[in-house]
């Protein structure tokens, strides 16, 4: 049905669209709510599907946001202990030069600018 422009409104459509339905027959009404019941059921079953796959797809997210957030900690973590290794070796083995020199009778100051250990920490060993 051809409508003015100025009835071209959604609330107009509807209007207009429920008129049509009242004017229906007997089996053309049945038919209506038939094809309306069978639209309802598949929109229905598609809301369905698109919320299971949200779901499985937030949850499959999380798992891999969670498997990669714990390897990055692993890398970073084993990163941070190598060079806190280092570190301590480092410092070790100077410390072992150092007292090494020591032994030998080297100047403190001396020893202080080859290890660049401080007095402090030469005289503690």
């Amino acid at each position: 049905m051809d409508r003015p422009a100025a009835l071209q409104e959604r609330i107009f459509g509807k209007i207009f669209e429920t008129a049509e339905i009242s004017a229906f027959t007997k089996e053309e009404r049945n038919q209506y709510e038939k094809n309306m019941m069978t639209e309802n059921d598949r929109k229905n079953a598609l809301d369905y599907a698109r919320q299971e796959g949200r779901q499985a797809g937030l949850a499959e997210g999380e798992r891999k946001g969670l498997e990669k957030g714990r390897q990055e900690g692993l890398a970073e973590g084993e990163k941070k202990g190598l060079e806190k290794g280092m570190e301590k070796g480092r410092q070790e083995a100077l410390a072992a030069a150092a007292a090494g020199m020591k032994k030998m009778g080297m100047p403190v100051e001396a020893i202080m600018q080859v290890t660049g250990l401080s007095e402090a920490a030469i005289a503690a060993l």
